[in-house]
């Protein structure tokens, strides 16, 4: 994973401002204390906003293959300094599939949120650490992933008899489809954060897939309608979103003036 250019090298989320050139972080014009490894985790996690960061990014950029550290403990000590600093982390660890304990400890040590997607609790009883009564606040759900079907996509075409009867014990027949009954269990559980892809709002099948895991092509094609985004979704996600305690909140009031790059997303981090 490269470094991506950004002439200014600064950016402005909320009340902080972050100056990769000076090596300055500001909260509401005051100068912020950060160690350097910390600094250096931040502006590489800004400079990919978005997008899937590894243990491996992180130690090519910090700690090159010809420096001898504890690469661990490094780590954990830099992103304990960066979350002091910040008062918490925008990222999470995509901790999906066979997970060992120690990066459980890992995620939980640094108090990373995890991910659990909805789509996969049905298969088996394994699976049911994904439905929503499992989470803990430091989850974040998703409906499905970029790299699943749409949830219509698969309830209609590779869904198993056995997982149709399991979603519908569970969030029970919806008048309004499967895909809302399921975007409402997510929404109404208790994880920090909740992601639903747009084709599940939209309520599309399997021509509406983003990505399909080892397919060289074909892939990444899709795009929405601009006349699909109806007034009455909105209002729909909204009075979901009041219910559940999910409005976005805004950001304290700060004197320093507009960012010329204003994006700020959650970095995934897999562990």
């Amino acid at each position: 994973m490269e470094t991506r250019a950004n002439p200014a090298q600064t950016w402005r989320f909320g009340v902080f401002e972050v100056d990769a050139r000076n090596m300055e972080m500001r909260r509401g014009g005051t100068p912020v204390k950060i160690r350097e490894q910390s600094f250096s985790i931040l502006v590489f996690l800004l400079e990919h906003a978005g997008e899937l960061v590894t243990r491996e990014d992180l130690r090519r950029v910090l700690w090159p293959s010809d420096t001898f550290v504890d690469f661990d403990h490094s780590l954990n000590a830099a992103v304990m300094k960066l979350r002091e600093a910040l008062g918490g982390l925008p990222f999470f660890a995509e901790d999906l599939g066979h997970i060992t304990p120690d990066v459980h400890a890992l995620r939980e040590r640094l108090q990373i949120p995890g991910m659990a997607v909805l789509q996969f609790a049905f298969g088996n009883d394994g699976a049911h650490l994904y439905l929503p009564h499992t989470y803990t606040a430091d989850k974040v759900v998703y409906t499905g992933t970029h790299d699943n079907d749409t949830l219509l996509g698969w309830w209609e075409s590779s869904a198993t008899e056995h997982e149709r009867r399991q979603v519908e014990a569970y969030v029970g027949r919806c008048e309004d489809g499967v895909n809302w009954a399921m975007i409402r269990a997510a929404s109404s559980s208790v994880a920090s954060l909740c992601l639903v892809p747009l084709q599940d709002a939209l309520g599309l099948g399997k021509d509406a897939r983003m990505n399909v895991p080892s397919r060289a092509e074909g892939n990444w094609g899709w795009r929405f309608d601009g006349g699909a985004l109806r007034p009455e979704l909105a209002k729909k996600l909204a009075e979901l979103a009041e219910v559940s305690d999910r409005l976005p909140q805004p950001f304290a009031a700060s004197s320093e003036p507009a960012s010329s790059n204003p994006e700020h997303e959650a970095v995934s981090m897999r562990l």
